[in-house]
Parts: structure tokens; C-alpha cells; sequence
């Protein structure tokens, strides 16, 4: 036998023969019980496989375990030939992604949004956040690590104050990062609500933690309403029977709105959303004969009026240190409008004057 092949293979596979022996290896999925043989023989032999003879390129074997070709010349003499075939290792995966993230040892069950590489997931606010257990699914023959440490599903904690990264290593030794963000429902008070916000303006927590109370702007028409919410993961949120979808549905909050948020624990609560008009907070209206700054404590948005004229204020931190000023030469009593959302403390000093009157105020933040 001086050439041997499997023609009928994807791509086709060219045996070596050293002396007597004969070795092919074929792609990892090859049925080798049924393989048809391409071969050139010594002009005049015939080749045959214990009794049946073999056609080059027609007649199938099956190659699982060795096969011994006899060629017989035209002088009746033979040789035997043995061939064997062996598959090729499967290639490897390179499949590395997390399809399921939750923790399970939370009351309830917290299951984790995964959008992309982005993993979040939003926990109860008294969870301890430096010990958490992740339950996750990831690809067939891929490794889950952080860091240095390998992550065992169920069993290796981890801590989440801050955003996690989750390396999926496939078997193939590409990889892939996943970001794991944990947020905590701040406090009790929240009764569900990660963060409830009407026109940019956050909404204060009152009365036993079941109103949410926000003051807008005076003007505003409280009969088409948006509120932008998050709630906890899994959470539905309703108005009437109406499902609320946030930045979305509209309602009148006049007389103030119910919500009521469905916990994918099964319990439900309901949160009274009443909204104000700065009107209605007790500042009086202009010609101003003294400095105003309301309301205090705040949610971000302070407010300060006081009587035409030149008018300067400053935000000072705890240190006393100005981090804020500003001064009108021409002021006419209109409203100001200081945004302390971007302070780092939860209170400053801020620190009004104007022709005849000066004060200065600690303002507390309560976000």
C-alpha cells in the first residue's frame, strides 16, 4: 500500500504509513465505525479485509480499534498492513460567560440583573454587604475568579461594599470580566423604594416612614405628573391597578398618590407621595424684608430670597472653608436656587448678606 486516505472527511485526512503500519488521526467527532478508505496498491495485488475485498474509496470498516489490510500480489504472496485511527482531541471551549448571579441566602432570594458584563442587584438595607455568598451559573468547562482567589458557587463569599469584578475563564484561556454592583435599599424608610424623585427633585421620608413628601416649584402643574423611581429587585409598582412604570406614567398628585409596591416576597406596601408647592411652605412672599433660606433641613435644593438690592452668598463646609460664592449687583427678590446635591457632607454653613440684613445658617442635607 503506497498511499492512504479518507477523502469523504472535512478536511480530507492523508494517513502515514511507516513500513507496515499505518496512522491517521481524524477530527474529534468522526464516526469511526462506518469510515470509507481512499488507498493505492501494488499494480495487480488485491487488498481485502479478512474475507471481504476493498474497493479504494467504496468499501467501509470500522476503524475503532485496528484494522488489518491483507495485500496479496499476483504471485498469491501477501502483506499485512495494520491501520489504525484515532480522533482528535475535542477543541477546547471558548465559551466564558455568567448567565445566572443571585444570592440565596438572603430572606428573600435576591436574583441579579445581568445586562452585558454589567451584573447589579439590589439587596435588602440591612444586609451585610462584606460577607456576601453569590449563587451563579457560568459556562460548561469555564472557571469563575476574583482576583486570585477562585469563586466556588454557593460557598465563597466575597465583599461588595464596593463593585466586585468576576473574571470567567474559558477553557480555551480567553477570559472575560464581569462588573457585580450591589446596591443596599438604604434604609426602612424606603418601604421598597431605592430612590423616588419628581422634576430632578428627590423625595424626604416623613411621618412614620409612610409619606414621601416633595416641594416643586410653584408653578407647577400638579395634574401631570412623572415621578422617576427604582425600586427593589423583583418589585412591582402600582397605582390603583395601574402598573407604574417609572418615567413614564403620569398622575395627578393633587391630593397626593398611593403607591403600592408588590415585594417578590409576596408582602406588599403602600406609600403616600405628597406634593407641595413652595408656596405652601410658610415662606412669606416678596418685597422680602428679611433673608429667607428654606427648607431645612433639605433634599439638595435650597432656596434663598430676601429684599432687592445687592445681594452675596457662600456655602462653607464643617472646616469653614468656602467651597461656594456668588454675588448679585442687581438683585430684584427673585427666588435663588442653590443645588447642595453635590456635597460631600451632610451639612454646611451657608452664609447670606445683602444691603441691610446677614445670616448665616447651618443647613442639614438628608438625602
Amino acid at each position: 500500500i503506497t498511499t492512504f486516505s479518507f477523502n469523504g472527511l472535512n478536511p480530507q485526512v492523508t494517513a502515514t504509513i511507516s513500513g507496515t503500519n499505518i496512522t491517521a488521526t481524524v477530527p474529534y467527532n468522526t464516526n469511526l465505525t462506518n469510515l470509507v478508505a481512499t488507498f493505492t496498491a501494488s499494480v495487480k495485488a488485491t487488498v481485502s479485509v479478512g474475507q471481504t475485498a476493498q474497493l479504494s474509496g467504496t468499501t467501509p470498516n470500522n476503524f475503532t480499534n485496528a484494522v488489518t489490510y491483507s495485500v496479496t500480489a499476483e504471485d498469491g504472496t501477501t502483506q499485512n498492513y495494520v491501520v489504525t485511527v484515532t480522533t482528535a482531541p475535542a477543541p477546547k471551549s471558548s465559551e466564558k460567560a455568567i448567565t445566572a448571579f443571585s444570592f440565596n441566602g438572603l430572606n428573600p432570594q435576591v436574583t441579579a440583573t445581568i445586562s452585558g458584563t454589567n451584573i447589579t442587584s439590589t439587596v435588602p438595607y440591612n444586609t451585610n454587604l462584606t460577607n456576601l455568598v453569590a449563587t451563579f451559573t457560568a459556562s460548561a468547562k469555564a472557571t469563575v475568579s476574583v482576583g486570585q482567589i477562585a469563586q466556588v458557587s454557593g460557598t465563597t463569599s466575597n465583599n461588595f461594599t464596593n463593585a466586585v469584578t468576576y473574571t470567567v475563564t474559558a477553557e480555551d484561556g480567553t477570559s472575560q470580566d464581569y462588573i457585580v454592583q450591589v446596591i443596599k435599599v438604604d434604609t426602612v424608610k424606603n418601604q421598597g423604594f431605592v430612590n423616588f424623585e419628581i422634576s430632578g427633585i428627590k423625595g424626604t421620608v416623613t411621618n412614620q416612614d409612610s409619606v414621601i413628601k416633595i416641594v416643586v416649584p410653584i408653578n407647577t402643574d400638579l395634574t401631570k405628573l412623572t415621578a422617576n423611581f427604582n425600586v427593589q429587585s423583583g418589585a412591582t409598582v402600582k397605582v390603583g391597578d395601574s402598573i407604574q412604570v417609572s418615567g413614564v406614567t403620569e398622575n395627578d398628585f393633587t391630593n397626593g398618590v398611593i403607591f403600592t409596591i408588590s415585594l417578590p416576597n409576596g408582602q406588599s406596601k403602600t406609600i403616600k407621595i405628597v406634593i407641595e408647592k413652595e408656596q405652601l411652605s410658610g415662606v412669606e412672599t416678596t418685597p422680602y424684608k428679611e433673608i429667607d433660606m428654606y427648607p431645612n433641613p433639605t433634599n439638595g435644593n435650597l432656596f434663598i430670597q430676601a429684599e432687592v438690592g445687592i445681594l452675596k452668598f457662600e456655602i462653607k463646609d464643617l472646616h469653614g472653608r468656602v467651597v461656594y460664592h456668588q454675588e448679585l449687583s442687581n438683585y430684584q427678590g427673585e427666588k435663588i436656587h442653590l443645588d447642595l446635591n453635590e456635597m460631600t457632607t451632610a451639612m454646611v454653613f451657608v452664609h447670606v448678606w445683602n444691603n441691610t440684613n446677614e445670616t448665616i445658617k447651618k443647613i442639614e442635607i438628608v438625602k
